[in-house]
């Protein structure tokens, strides 16, 4: 079933990225709407445990974005972005998807440096934020935040809609992985082991195991690939 949410965070964040690109704003509609939707689906999917692991991952993502905005480096709209696609993941997905909006992050900031019309002055702004985190701790730069007229930023959108598509291709890839392997060693018999791809040191030990065994323990098989 959460292959389905991640699906629902991809949709989420790709039309926010949209929105951002083309008139850099992510409305409310779709962060508040999206939000409600996730913890709505997860709760009538999965029961409470679904539920709570929307709200972690609205908790952890929208915590750890609001620390940004107050600070001046995110805008309202990247937050509630972030938290309503930390509804979707859930508790399961959202440290990667942070770790991988940052790393997205920091690439389109470097492709806006080296590309931008004004690539130098951008340097030179993270150089003097730099300087200013290390003297004046987290409150906002006076001229250099999201929330100045005309200051240049990073659509950062784009980098959310990247980290999300990242999790939920990884996660469904894993698991249809992990699936192929296990429906292999399910189908080992007394003969041969499995396929092709298999070989067993002693073919009575690759003997198809009981329903009641694959049910109530992990399947253990002494065949090794080639």
């Amino acid at each position: 079933m959460e292959k389905y949410f991640l699906i629902g965070a991809v949709l989420v964040a790709t039309t926010g990225a949209v929105c951002d690109v083309r008139s850099a704003r992510i409305p409310n509609w779709l962060t508040y709407s999206s939000l409600a939707a996730a913890l709505a689906l997860r709760l009538v999917a999965s029961g409470w445990a679904g539920l709570k692991g929307g709200l972690v991952g609205v908790l952890v993502a929208g915590g750890i974005f609001l620390v940004l905005f107050l600070m001046g480096a995110m805008g309202g709209g990247d937050l509630k972005l972030m938290a309503s696609v930390g509804a979707w993941v859930g508790s399961g997905q959202v440290v990667t998807m942070l770790l991988a909006a940052a790393f997205a992050g920091g690439f389109l900031a470097l492709v806006h440096v080296a590309f931008g019309r004004r690539g130098r002055q951008t340097l030179w702004n993270l150089l003097e934020l730099i300087r200013f985190r290390l003297t004046s701790g987290l409150q906002p730069h006076p001229l250099l935040n999201v929330r100045e007229s005309g200051a240049e930023r990073v659509p950062y959108g784009v980098a959310i809609a990247m980290a999300t598509l990242y999790c939920a291709g990884s996660a469904i890839w894993r698991g249809d992985a992990r699936a192929a392997a296990r429906q292999e060693v399910l189908n080992c018999n007394g003969t041969n082991c499995c396929s092709a791809s298999w070989t067993s040191a002693n073919d009575a030990d690759c003997a198809r195991p009981s329903l009641s065994h694959a049910r109530s323990a992990p399947i253990v098989s002494r065949c090794r690939r080639n």
